[in-house]
């Protein structure tokens, strides 16, 4: 599942389609990479506020007590809390899948055009 929805690539597919000048599809390329950078930055942010809480998933080795309360605390609480944010890695290969498809009609269009140069922004290139 990516955090691109099956709507909004569509609408960005067609608007890039839908382009006849290098200047139109620079200018939208800038916006398209402006959008997928704040996407991906999110998905990062969200990755490293979990990685402190998954380290609450090993469970201590000391009395028997102890062993069963952290044990249930782990099974009863963190684990369905967690459970939503751990689809992150999903989403956010699904997202970089997103965005290369969207590249690549970056790429295309700039071809059908002709001596179209595309701008590198925010340090997504093509």
């Amino acid at each position: 599942m990516s955090v691109i929805s099956k709507e909004q690539k569509e609408f960005i597919l067609n608007k890039i389609d839908s382009v006849d000048t290098c200047a139109q599809l620079n200018e939208i390329k800038k916006e398209i990479d402006d959008f997928t950078k704040q996407l991906l930055d999110s998905l990062l942010e969200k990755l490293d506020q979990l990685s402190g809480l998954a380290s609450l998933l090993e469970i201590p080795t000391s009395p028997d007590e102890v062993v069963d309360w952290v044990k249930s605390f782990i099974e009863n609480f963190l684990t369905p809390a967690l459970a939503p944010a751990l689809n992150i890695k999903t989403e956010y290969a699904t997202t970089l899948a997103d965005i290369g498809e969207i590249t690549s009609s970056f790429i295309n269009k700039a071809q059908e055009i002709g001596s179209c140069t595309l701008e590198v922004s925010n340090g997504l290139t093509t």
